[in-house]
């Protein structure tokens, strides 16, 4: 089945995520949690005990996060939009 308009604007936007390290929550926060469903939750991996990656895309005047809705709705796998952006250091002038 060829991919709709739909399809393609989640792919383009998905190609832009960058990876950014976010802070795990600690079990005893006293902040409650945000239950939301799996479609809505953000694309996080674990990179250490205290971080974790998250994807945000640049839109203009914020940032969104990948959320799984938006692989799904690209048609990509977690793994492609890891190995799209895990290697981030090569693009480091420094």
């Amino acid at each position: 089945m060829p991919p709709n308009h739909k399809d393609s604007r989640n792919a383009e936007k998905v190609s832009r995520a960058v990876a950014y390290l976010k802070a795990v929550v600690p079990d005893d926060d006293p902040v409650p949690l945000i239950e939301l469903p799996p479609a809505d939750s953000p694309v996080l991996r674990e990179f250490n005990q205290e971080l974790l990656i998250a994807y945000l895309v640049d839109v203009g005047d914020h940032f969104e996060y990948v959320q799984y809705r938006d692989l799904e709705q690209s048609r990509l796998s977690i793994e492609e939009l890891r190995a799209n952006k895990w290697p981030l250091a090569k693009n480091s002038s420094a």
